[in-house]
């Protein structure tokens, strides 16, 4: 079982890490490791570190690893999300 608290200490942390999942979330939770870092603005290289931190912290999957899958909100994502709009709404 994931800790929520660790990947929204990472998102609160690291602007970067909230612009990519902020990307994925305006997809409706699914898009391309390259439309991501094209709508983030983040060069290539660092989109991918990032989306495989995201990975690794349970809040993103992909159908392939690098630019080249396509990166989807986990269960845990989801949850992050409401927890970030519930947060944002006071």
């Amino acid at each position: 079982m994931w800790d929520i608290m660790t990947p929204i200490e990472f998102l609160q942390s690291d602007e970067t890490a909230r612009r990519i999942f902020a990307s994925v979330e305006r997809a409706r939770g699914r898009a391309s490791g390259w439309s991501i870092a094209k709508d983030s603005e983040v060069s290539p290289e660092a989109a991918a570190s990032i989306l495989k931190s995201l990975k690794e912290l349970g809040i993103l999957g992909s159908t392939d690893p690098g630019l080249d899958g396509y990166y989807y909100l986990t269960e845990l994502g989801v949850k992050v999300r409401d927890f970030r709009v519930h947060a944002a709404a006071g």
